[in-house]
């Protein structure tokens, strides 16, 4: 199975990686890495904040308060993560009309815009 593989080779990367060393650790993920970067910090049983932009709805599970999300509203997962986010006091970014790549339609210069204020949201 592929997923499996990649997990393998996601666990591989990090073999030697002392956690312990680190005041703090950040993933930062993307799609359907969301759903990786949870399955990594359950698995190494980490203490992790969880950056996840654009996640997808088989991440939900591994969103917490120590998450940070980012969602277009015209992603098709932007309703779960509202919802879920919301009711449980998730700090998140929303990026009115943007999809899953977060890219607004037709609108290349707003697209622009819109990575950069997810960079900035981020870094803070």
């Amino acid at each position: 199975n592929k997923l499996q593989e990649v997990r393998k080779y996601i666990l591989n990367q990090v073999k030697d990686v002392n956690f312990d060393l680190y005041d703090e650790v950040v993933f930062l993920s993307k799609s359907i890495g969301s759903v990786e970067a949870g399955i990594l910090a359950e698995q190494l049983n980490l203490a992790v904040t969880q950056v996840f932009i654009t996640p997808i709805e088989e991440a939900i599970s591994y969103c917490n308060k120590n998450s940070v999300v980012v969602i277009g509203t015209q992603d098709k997962a932007y309703e779960l993560y509202k919802n879920h986010c919301d009711e449980n006091k998730i700090e998140t970014m929303y990026i009115k009309d943007a999809n899953h790549s977060l890219e607004v339609e037709g609108q290349p210069y707003e697209s622009i815009d819109v990575l950069k204020s997810v960079m900035q949201f981020i870094e803070r």
